[in-house]
């Protein structure tokens, strides 16, 4: 009743170094994909001392899945995606070249508005139909 069933443990893998993805090559790399965003600042008495708790890369979680040279996908030079959080990535960005532009375009827009240089929206109007043709 009181069975005990060994389950092959993901240590064994760790302690290889291999991939996680093909278990096969050393790892080189680790997945860069941000999991998890930490906005609590630590303020401390002194200014030196609260840079390290609140340095850019301890506001983040990242995926860090160990990946050797084949199994990595370079999202660009200095970001590295594991296959999983490659094609999410993939999935997010807009499919068609028009609806991208289409997407810059609303961005200025959105900014012109906000820092006050637009207050009519006629001309941007215009420029879409003029991007529209």
């Amino acid at each position: 009743m009181n069975n005990i069933v060994n389950i092959p443990s993901a240590e064994v893998d760790h302690q290889k170094n291999v991939c996680a993805i093909c278990k096969k090559q050393p790892v080189v790399r680790w997945c860069d994909y941000i999991i998890r965003y930490d906005h609590a600042h630590i303020f401390l008495r002194n200014p030196q001392a609260s840079k390290e708790p609140n340095r850019r890369g301890a506001q983040y979680k990242t995926c860090d899945l160990p990946m050797c040279e084949n199994c990595v996908h370079e999202a660009s030079l200095d970001h590295d995606l594991c296959p999983h959080h490659s094609q999410l990535l993939r999935q997010a960005m807009l499919p068609t070249d028009y609806q991208r532009e289409r997407q810059q375009l609303e961005k200025v827009k959105i900014a012109r508005i906000e820092m006050g240089l637009e207050t009519d929206l006629g001309d941007i109007n215009e420029q879409m139909q003029l991007f529209d043709e």
